[in-house]
């Protein structure tokens, strides 16, 4: 008899030579487009008066679909997903179902304190928001003792678990690319398990953003062409210096993908494209925003929306004409939003489908 493992990874094969999804391993999930930080490089805060979000009719019928799709890991993300009211009633469904995925949640950790029981009853690992030491994660998230806020955030989870995962994540942009050492350092100091980086999304239409950003705006967040410059040796000092921490997997990237950071910016400074990191994630996973619009990545246009009639169901917007024609003529290598890509996502094709894939990754 063939086992349900097997099942999905032929899917998942079969999807990348026909295009067409019976199976998707990973799935980002928005349940609400608003956040409680005003960070310099994300503009998701600007949309609070809308307040767009998940109800709790939508949020059920996703649970129905990540059984259908056989979901292996859900990706709750935002804005802040801790401000969704029905947040945890959703994952509490998630968690009921006959082979539930791990959950993992992605948060600015103002609000972990409070709710700390929920978090460690309903998921399996928190990610972080850590942009530097305290002064300078404060300016970035423009919010006041946000980085107090964090670590009270992290002892409140760990008093109530722990071996509760929790790891960072931190943006280089141009208020932090100087002190990359001392984030490992805020790290470490807080308790994470780990610490990963990933460049400033500075030039796609997501986060908010439909028109992108004006060359002032842009000036905030990117880095020079001597910044860059000083980035590489900074990142070069930084691979030398931590070199135990990137052997131990504390630091997540390897030192060809944090030269990969110093590159990006290189590049854009330039005027150029930089190389398309490797990746497969429109054909292994999705991000559902709060809106119910589906996208095939963060930063690549939405082919559909859920919930909106016939072929409104999330496995009837991947299947959509508009999304299979996007993933055949998709050229990961040549297209420029994947050239500009700041956190791709790379599942192995015949990897066993019960394995836990390599996690996405936000702003």
């Amino acid at each position: 008899m063939v086992s349900r493992r097997l099942q999905r990874a032929v899917s998942r094969v079969v999807g990348r030579l026909t295009h067409r999804l019976s199976t998707l391993p990973v799935l980002v999930v928005m349940p609400i487009a608003a956040c409680n930080c005003r960070c310099l490089m994300c503009d998701i805060w600007k949309g609070n008066d809308r307040r767009v979000r998940m109800d709790r009719a939508r949020l059920s019928a996703l649970c129905g679909e990540i059984s259908l799709l056989g979901v292996r890991e859900l990706v709750v993300s935002g804005g802040e997903a801790l401000l969704a009211p029905d947040l945890f009633a959703f994952l509490s469904e998630v968690k009921a179902l006959s082979s539930p995925p791990r959950v993992t949640l992605l948060s600015s950790g103002l609000t972990v304190e409070q709710q700390a029981g929920e978090i460690a009853a309903r998921c399996d690992e928190l990610i972080v928001s850590l942009d530097g030491p305290p002064e300078v994660h404060d300016r970035i998230r423009s919010v006041p003792r946000a980085f107090a806020r964090l670590a009270g955030g992290v002892a409140a989870l760990r008093d109530v678990r722990a071996d509760f995962p929790i790891a960072g994540r931190s943006v280089v942009q141009r208020e932090n690319y100087d002190c990359m050492s001392a984030t490992i350092g805020a790290a470490q100091a807080l308790g994470l398990d780990r610490i990963s980086f990933l460049a400033a999304d500075v030039s796609s239409l997501a986060f908010n953003r439909p028109h992108g950003w004006e060359a002032e705006r842009l000036a905030e967040v990117a880095l020079s062409a001597a910044q860059a410059t000083d980035l590489r040796e900074r990142i070069e000092e930084l691979i030398a210096r931590h070199h135990r921490e990137i052997e131990t997997r504390f630091v997540a990237e390897s030192p060809a993908k944090l030269r990969r950071i110093a590159a990006h910016f290189a590049a854009l400074a330039a005027g150029r494209l930089p190389e398309s990191p490797p990746c497969n994630a429109p054909w292994v996973s999705a991000v559902v925003e709060a809106d119910g619009a589906v996208r095939p990545c963060f930063f690549h246009a939405s082919y559909g929306k859920t919930g909106a009639g016939a072929g409104g169901d999330l496995q009837g917007v991947l299947n959509s004409g508009a999304a299979v024609t996007f993933r055949k003529s998709l050229s990961v290598r040549e297209n420029p939003v994947c050239r500009s890509c700041v956190c791709p996502l790379r599942l192995p094709w015949s990897a066993e489908a019960g394995a836990r894939p390599p996690r996405p990754r936000r702003r």
